[in-house]
């Protein structure tokens, strides 16, 4: 069985430390284990010390760029629910306009708590919950998703594709589209749409919110990719320093067998926490 992380850098201070003994170096020179062997060993066990620091800090970092995207992607979610709920009270009976808006199967689902449809998924393979707080206030997945709905949302009349069961580009990308049609209303929709508080100052205040939400998760997307490559340097320098500290114990203890009389074996073992 392997051992732990923690025993293994427990157990290669240890040799390198105590292999420097004259007690161990008569044994470990004669084995290919003097000084420059161990001090191998030990710039292996710093690599990788460093390397886990490293990923521990990149983590933090990662986690602060994760909340920032959630938070800006929840602002953008409530204003393009609020345009929706607009366009879709003020033109109830026009379904003209509410095909513009790709509302005409729209509807908001209940406040409660639902299951999340992004591709989140537990440990255990099955569906992750998402927050009350979003199936209370925004656009939340429902049970009707349409198989041929269209990555930008669309429903093709099948019914109502939720913004969380798109990825996040198409999310956004569907989002701009949203409050772009503002503009392309006929004059007098648009006043009306400003009487109620959408005019041309608030949608522009919207669309920048998207574009905040695209630039955050750009930014968040970049933190994961850096993480990443630091664990895989990581794991590249456990890998190392677990195969010369496997190679090291093995040799010693065949050297030990052969050169420390029976008697001294046990203590020398324990010197070199073998």
């Amino acid at each position: 069985m392997s051992i732990t992380q923690t025993d293994l850098r427990v157990r290669v201070k240890k040799f390198v430390t105590n292999g420097k003994h004259p007690d161990c170096q008569a044994v470990l020179a004669a084995s290919g284990y003097g000084e420059s062997q161990l001090a191998a060993g030990e710039a292996l066990l710093d690599a990788w010390q460093e390397a886990r620091e490293k990923v521990k800090g990149l983590g933090t970092i990662k986690k602060s760029a994760t909340q920032a995207e959630r938070s800006a992607e929840r602002s953008a979610q409530l204003e393009a629910t609020a345009l929706r709920e607009a366009v879709r009270t003020l033109w109830m009976e026009d379904e003209a306009t509410l095909e513009q808006f790709d509302l005409v199967n729209y509807r908001r689902p209940p406040k409660r708590s639902v299951k999340q449809t992004n591709g989140s998924t537990n440990g255990d393979g099955s569906t992750a919950e998402a927050p009350a707080t979003e199936a209370s206030n925004g656009d939340s997945p429902t049970a009707e998703t349409p198989a041929n709905g269209s990555s930008n949302g669309k429903t093709n009349g099948s019914g109502w594709v939720s913004d969380y069961q798109l990825g996040t580009p198409q999310r956004i990308a569907r989002w701009r589209v949203l409050f772009s049609m503002v503009g392309k209303l006929a004059e007098a929709k648009q006043a009306k749409l400003a009487e109620f508080g959408w005019d041309g100052a608030h949608v522009d205040q919207a669309l920048s919110l998207v574009e905040k939400y695209a630039q955050a998760d750009a930014a968040q997307q970049k933190k994961i990719k850096v993480v990443e490559l630091s664990q895989a340097a990581a794991q590249q320098a456990e890998q190392e320093l677990r195969r010369w500290y496997l190679q090291a114990s093995r040799l010693t203890r065949s050297a030990i067998k052969r050169r420390v009389s029976p008697d001294q074996q046990q203590y020398m073992r324990d010197l070199l926490g073998l």
